[in-house]
């Protein structure tokens, strides 16, 4: 791993958006993986997850927690093995309940790139 793009995830209601997106990457010198971070998630939300568009082309080989970097009740979600094959990729944010249904939703991106410009 070359690092984290971190991306914040930010929801009001059931408006939700991320910052940066699309999310670049630049899997030859990083950063190559990115890093969600939930800053003050909505009354209700008590889990996140991300799914890629794509089940069959998904850009990282895995995902994982690790604690809040912005002090949140919920912990980051950071991917590991960038797949390292340019393109852009669509996954979607779900913003779950405590019983796993949907309360908001956004559908950002990830650009993959080689080598930074």
């Amino acid at each position: 791993m070359k690092g984290y793009r971190d991306v914040t995830v930010k929801a009001s209601g059931k408006v939700v958006g991320c910052d940066p997106d699309p999310a670049v990457l630049y899997f030859r010198k990083g950063p190559d993986c990115l890093r969600f971070a939930f800053p003050d998630p909505p009354k209700g939300v008590a889990s996140v997850v991300i799914r890629w568009k794509d089940p069959n082309r998904p850009l990282f080989a895995g995902l994982g927690f690790a604690p809040s970097s912005v002090g949140s009740r919920l912990p980051d979600i950071v991917t590991r093995g960038n797949n390292q094959i340019p393109g852009y990729y669509e996954y979607t944010v779900q913003l779950l309940d405590a019983q796993g249904q949907v309360v908001a939703e956004v559908d950002p991106g990830a650009d993959n790139k080689g080598d930074p410009p």
